[in-house]
């Protein structure tokens, strides 16, 4: 049959050119790429029923490709066929979940492509017919799941988790690997049905240790004990990934053993090995899983369990009961993963959760004998429609009894109740058979009833001297305390409402005080200027007297910087009284910039500072209040001049940033500030330590606070770094809805 096309073989195929689609889709919400990942686990399934169905017409077959130690060989045969529909069915189930689930994350394309490829190595696996084929497919399960291990990379214990499980798998990588050496060294092939022809019932010594090698891969792969440890730790990674590794992945052990059975029973130290360490971890993982409170940790202990008990039947000899195990033990704890983030829901949306039952001890017991009896029954119709069964079947049959017995405990507990209902169990024997009445239970009644109500303004009523008259007591005085706490916390909100709007009013009152009496200042001081401007110029003749001259200039000066702190006052109780308008235009920032350095070059020379001042190339136009934003700049320019010692640098910079926001950054070489005076530099009339002497220059507190405000009535932030005999560097960032670009301005 080697000419016909091996359909099986497609799976794995499809499902790695579909992982090859990740490469360029990676990211987050890639597009159809989910479905299609979905769709092509669905086709691996597709093609792997095609693969029953030639087995079924036309039976088992092989194909290879290469000799020697590299052979590359395929079987088709019931175990191949078996376990690549478990992985398609279980692999199409885990991606139609993962489209949901994982819909939104950051790198979602790549782990859709990582969960394919993981399914295409294990596809491989099953379907191996040579120890090199399964040792490749090995490997590249383990370089996938390793990655998706790894999925939030900046979880530690998803870091750990995946460095234990790589140390251990890849472990039973080499022992594979040893094992195939040995087997070739020995026989010149490693095609497994030859090598079962070749080594036959009476292995020699290089055959024996070529199958201790086998058992130890096997027992690294299946996290037997004492090696199980990474698979408590795998659950940092997504739900998918958890549900593949325990219903899928965990079972290559199993498999290896299944697959190279008649190798591996020809070994009887190899079989007790198996036998010995299985039921140890049988035991061990079944235990440890009762401790356990969390779903998904109690799910890992009890696989760990699973896989011993697994390894023990295969230990025994029964291997169409251990690849059964594999397919009910896949199937159900896939969907046991799957859904725990639902039946953890589910229990914490119960108020209550009801009793537990706890049968007696004579009744476990007696559950107990009718299963063994079952048993028994069901034992001899089958030796005496197939033949007599042999110890380890009988033994393997004995172990379930004790699984069976509380499912015939419930089936007899249908029919002949071996416990009171859970309703009688709460309220008491007295009331639910006999219909008493119970002052407890109507004071749990009336409290329950309070609190769907959400009335808790009523005590309950007291019947002195009794049990039932203590608890409503003691419930009146919690309710006491309760009604009184509300009620001082209710008085407390009214009072800060109050106060929080007389506050308001004030302030509003302050904004509108302040708007008037700037206004009514503005009109004096302007003559004033104007005046001042004229004498100075002596339009109407010279003044005799010098000193004359220096008084008018006096004079200009100082008005002329009390009708600037009467602009940044009445601006800044604009902003505060929501009265400020922008007049918004498209700026070109060199005019602004230019400006700006034309206003501030003879006050920096004055000051003995450097100015510098930069604008980037190719400056796209920026959507702004001109005045505004000249305000803003030279607000900071100016205080940089003012607090920037003779000698030292300023610049004034305007470049795009990388990110498309448009930047303005004024930095100096001045005496800078400490971190925790930052904030009180920018409070209206506020300067930082007025007494000392390195700030102790003119200015009334108000060109920061000024600035932050028209800052953030464009939209932009401001940043300040700051350090005290460094300097100080602050920037004011533009929002990309100013930025004028020429696709934008072409469509305005």
């Amino acid at each position: 049959m080697s000419h016909l096309v091996f359909w099986p073989l497609l799976a794995p195929i499809v499902l790695l050119a579909a992982a090859a689609i990740a490469i360029v889709r990676p990211g987050r919400r890639p597009g159809w790429y989910p479905t299609l990942a979905e769709a092509t686990a669905l086709a691996a399934f597709g093609f792997a029923l095609a693969g029953l169905a030639q087995l079924l017409f036309s039976g088992p077959a092989t194909a290879s490709l290469f000799k020697g130690p590299f052979m590359l060989a395929v079987r088709l045969d019931p175990v191949s066929v078996t376990m690549s529909l478990l992985v398609a069915f279980i692999g199409w189930v885990v991606m139609r979940y993962s489209r949901r689930y994982l819909d939104g994350e950051a790198r979602e394309g790549r782990f859709h492509g990582l969960m394919l490829a993981a399914l295409a190595a294990v596809q491989i696996v099953v379907q191996s017919g040579s120890l090199t084929l399964l040792f490749l497919g090995f490997v590249a399960i383990g370089i996938c799941l390793k990655k998706l291990l790894l999925f939030y990379p900046e979880r530690p214990a998803a870091r750990r988790a995946a460095a234990k499980f790589a140390l251990v798998w890849h472990a039973g990588d080499v022992a594979l690997f040893c094992a195939a050496a040995l087997f070739f060294a020995g026989t010149g092939t490693v095609e497994l049905g030859a090598l079962f022809q070749t080594a036959g019932p009476h292995l020699s010594f290089t055959g024996h240790l070529a199958v201790g090698c086998l058992v130890l891969a096997a027992a690294l792969k299946a996290a037997t004990f004492p090696l199980h440890g990474w698979l408590t730790e795998v659950m940092e990674a997504p739900t998918p990934v958890s549900a593949l590794l325990h219903a899928g992945i965990i079972n290559a052990g199993g498999f290896l053993l299944i697959r190279t059975a008649d190798l591996v029973q020809a070994s009887p130290g190899a079989m007790g090995v198996v036998v010995a360490l299985g039921g140890l971890t049988a035991l061990f993982g079944a235990v440890v899983m009762l401790t356990q409170s969390a779903v998904k940790t109690a799910l890992a202990w009890s696989t760990i369990s699973q896989m011993g008990f697994m390894l023990l039947q295969c230990g025994l000899g029964l291997w169409p009961l251990a690849l059964l195990h594999i397919v009910a033990h896949s199937l159900y704890k896939a969907h046991a993963f799957l859904s725990s983030g639902g039946a953890v829901a589910a229990v914490t949306n119960l108020r209550r959760p009801g009793p537990i039952a706890i049968p007696s001890v004579a009744n476990v017991l007696r559950s107990f004998a009718i299963a063994l009896v079952l048993y028994g029954l069901v034992s001899v119709v089958f030796s005496l429609a197939a033949g007599p069964k042999t110890p380890q079947a009988l033994a393997i049959g004995a172990m379930l009894i004790f699984g069976v017995a509380y499912l015939v405990l419930r089936i007899v507990d249908r029919f002949l109740p071996l416990r009171v209902s859970s309703d009688a169990e709460r309220i008491g024997l007295n009331i639910a058979e006999h219909g008493a009445s119970s002052a407890l239970l109507d004071v749990l009644g009336a409290m329950e009833a309070q609190a769907a109500r959400g009335d808790f303004s009523k005590p309950l009523p007291v019947e002195p001297f009794t049990e039932a008259g203590e608890m409503a007591s003691r419930y009146n005085l919690v309710l006491d305390k309760f009604n009184s706490e509300v009620r001082i916390r209710e008085q407390t909100a009214n009072e800060l409402r109050d106060a929080r709007d007389a506050a308001e009013l004030a302030n509003a009152s302050k904004s509108q005080f302040l708007a008037n009496m700037s206004h009514e200042l503005r009109t004096p001081l302007n003559a004033i200027i104007g005046f001042s401007e004229v004498m100075n110029g002596e339009l109407f003749g010279p003044m005799e007297n010098e000193r004359y001259k220096d008084y008018v200039g006096d004079i200009h000066k100082s008005s002329s910087h009390l009708l600037s702190l009467i602009n940044d006052i009445l601006d800044l109780s604009k902003i505060e009284a929501d009265r400020y308008e922008l007049y918004e235009e498209e700026l070109e920032v060199l005019d602004v910039v230019a400006s700006c350095e034309r206003m501030m070059r003879h006050r920096a020379d004055e000051a003995g500072v450097n100015l510098t001042v930069t604008v980037e190339d190719g400056m796209p136009l920026l959507s702004a209040d001109k005045r505004a934003l000249r305000q803003i700049l030279l607000n900071l320019v100016s205080n940089a001049v003012k607090f920037t010692p003779q000698g030292g640098n300023i610049e004034l910079a305007a470049f795009m940033e990388p990110d498309q926001r448009m930047a303005f950054r004024v930095s100096d070489t001045g005496v800078g500030m400490e971190k925790k005076d930052i904030p009180v530099a920018f409070e209206p009339f506020r300067q930082i330590g007025k007494d000392s002497s390195i700030y102790s220059t003119e200015g009334t507190g108000l060109g920061l606070p000024l600035t932050r405000a028209l800052a953030r009535m464009h939209g932009a932030t401001l940043v300040v770094e700051s350090e005290p005999g460094i300097g100080t560097i602050i920037t004011i960032r533009m929002p990309h809805t100013r930025i004028l670009h020429e696709e934008r301005r072409i469509a305005s």
